[in-house]
Parts: C-alpha cells; structure tokens; sequence
C-alpha cells in the first residue's frame, strides 16, 4: 500500500514539472478573439454503435452584439453557450426532454451564469425545482464541454503540437487538469481504436479522402489516474477550420457525433 502510494505521488511530481514545460491555453488564447469565428452551421448525426441507433444534430455559431452564441438541438435536448469575445462562458444552458436520459441525469435542465467572482454557478432543475447548485471558478486557462468547440476551431491555425488547461465538466461542475495534443492525419482509423464504430461512419471515413486535425484530450494529474480515458474532437484542415466531430470516454457509454456538412 505504502510502495503504491510513493509511486503515484512520484507520477504525479513528474507529471507537474512536464506540464510546467508545455503552453497553457491562457497564452495561446489571450491574442485570439470570437470575431474570427464565422457563422455557420453544422448538420450531423449522433451515433451510438451498439444499439445501432442514430438521430440528427443541428448546431450553429452566430455572432451577436454580446459575443458568439452556439446552439446545439437534438431530439434529446437543446444546449446554447454565450462566449463574450475573449472566449469567456458568460451564461449557458442545457435543457433535456428525453425521460430516459432525464432519469440518468437527474435534471431536466442546467442553467450556468457567470458572477462577478469569474465563477460560472451551475443550478440544477428537475420540474421546475432546483435540485442543487454549484460554482466552478473559470479563469482564462478554463475551456469546459461546450466552449471546447470554438476554442479548438480558433486555435487550429498556429496551436502548438501540446498545451495544457483547465476543463470544466458542467455535468459534473468539477475542473480537472488536462492537456490537449494536437495531430493533422489522413487518416482517422488508429483514433477509433478501442471504440465500437458505427458502421455508417466507418464506410464515411474509409471513403473519405481528406486531411484532418485531430485534438485528443487527457485528463492530468491525480484525477488522471481515476479517469484515464480520451476524448477526439476532429476539425477541417482548411479555415476556417469547422468542426466536423468528437467521441470519447468509455466504449460502453460513447456516442460518436460527426457533420455531414463540414
């Protein structure tokens, strides 16, 4: 128990001082603005390999007077996200209408707004009744499951080979350490390795020939050690760089989401 213990106080020493040697998001973000994200977008579908079930997504980026808004709608929910224009969460929102995933969750909806502390408060519904709320303090180093998507697309120009951060699980309302590794690949199927793939995606991305960048997410520190899962959130090689899909965490609980339209 004790040799157990020495050992992962030692990886986790080891994976401070290499986390201290690579870019944090803060840096790689602090020039880049919402204005060099266009309008557009993405229609897909979410796919699940092992019930072989699938349904359609509809996400689009809109700029406004008060920043970038980002609406996701599915069959199961409807998600937004308002970032002002350094890519902080202002306020966001998730709201589901599906039992059987309100059963899972607990909630039927989830409110997040920013207060003059920089934390993003997370408030909990279920039937109109708040069930909980929780505060995540963000700085400018937090991207968290939803901001993820226009950080990445911003970055995909001149984003080093690494860098590290803070992800926000809202879920969750938790931070945990991550770093985020960045790959432009022909091919996409060693990524899938581990994963049961749909096989409508799989004839996609075997008859598919184009270039994309692949960011692979990880989960650092002690928390590193509990959840050693990754999560892939593909893009377009060329600007401005669209979102094209994502997948990750365990086999048995993933769905892979994935535009038609990139």
């Amino acid at each position: 128990m004790l040799k157990r213990a020495i050992v992962l106080f030692a990886l986790i020493i080891s994976t401070t001082f290499t986390l201290a040697a690579i870019p944090t998001l803060d840096s790689l973000i602090q020039n880049q603005s919402t204005n060099n994200i266009p309008n557009y977008e993405a229609n897909g579908l979410i796919m699940n390999a092992h019930t072989k079930e699938s349904f359609p997504f509809h996400m689009t980026f809109n700029q406004e007077m008060s920043g970038l808004f980002l609406t996701v709608k599915t069959k199961m929910s409807e998600s937004t996200l308002n970032l002002n224009s350094s890519f902080q969460v202002l306020h966001s929102s998730f709201n589901v209408s599906h039992p059987p995933l309100i059963d899972k969750l607990n909630y039927d909806q989830r409110l997040g707004q920013r207060n003059e502390l920089d934390e993003v408060v997370f408030t909990f519904y279920s039937k109109d009744s708040k069930t909980r709320e929780k505060g995540v303090y963000y700085t400018k180093n937090t991207l968290d499951t939803f901001s993820i998507f226009p950080i990445l697309q911003v970055l995909s120009k001149d984003a080093p080979e690494q860098f590290s951060a803070d992800f926000s699980v809202q879920h969750m309302a938790i931070k945990v350490p991550v770093v985020i590794h960045k790959m432009v690949t022909s091919n996409l199927l060693p990524f899938f390795d581990g994963y049961a793939l749909p096989e409508q995606l799989e004839k996609h991305i075997r008859s598919t020939k184009k270039t994309y960048i692949v960011y692979v997410l990880s989960v650092t520190g002690w928390q590193g050690f509990l959840y050693n899962h990754r999560h892939y959130y593909v893009f377009s090689s060329t600007p401005p760089y669209k979102y094209i899909g994502h997948w990750g965490g365990q086999n048995k609980t993933n769905l892979f989401s994935w535009s038609i339209n990139p």
